[in-house]
């Protein structure tokens, strides 16, 4: 092999190894993972001393956060049953978040988020579980 054949085919070689590096995707949308899950809601009194009943928190926005970004990708209401998915992810880490009333009772305080840290394998679905939110009847 000449010296310009071994030149074009070393870089044909880089730039391929460059091109298939560059595909690795971040978090976010565009993938084959999913995630679901349930919201539950506690409902007390306006004291906060006496629980009125426990339902699937329905119509709620549930949040996510795709790897280490500081604010949310995306946001999906809750259904009738309380239920949710977030699909299309590519694999990674993530952050589910619902917001809720103080779950010590401080009627005073604003919402504070619940949380759930999730990761995604490739074209896996992941079950985040229930995420418990605390309301307080007027």
């Amino acid at each position: 092999m000449n010296l310009y054949k071994k030149i074009i085919f070393i870089s044909a070689v880089l730039a391929t190894v460059m091109l298939f590096s560059s595909c690795e995707k971040d978090e976010g949308e565009g993938g084959k993972g999913s995630i679901h899950g349930s919201v539950w809601e506690k409902r007390y009194n306006p004291t906060g001393t006496v629980i009125n009943g426990e339902y699937p928190a329905t119509y709620e926005d549930v949040f996510i956060v795709y790897g280490d970004n500081v604010s949310y990708g995306d946001k999906i209401e809750t259904n009738h049953e309380g239920k949710y998915e977030f699909k299309y992810l590519q694999p990674g880490n993530y952050k589910i978040y619902v917001y809720s009333g103080d779950p010590d009772g401080d009627f005073e305080a604003s919402k504070t988020p619940v949380i759930k840290e999730v990761k995604i394998s490739k074209e896996e679905s992941v079950d985040a579980g229930t995420l418990t939110i605390y309301e307080y009847q007027q």
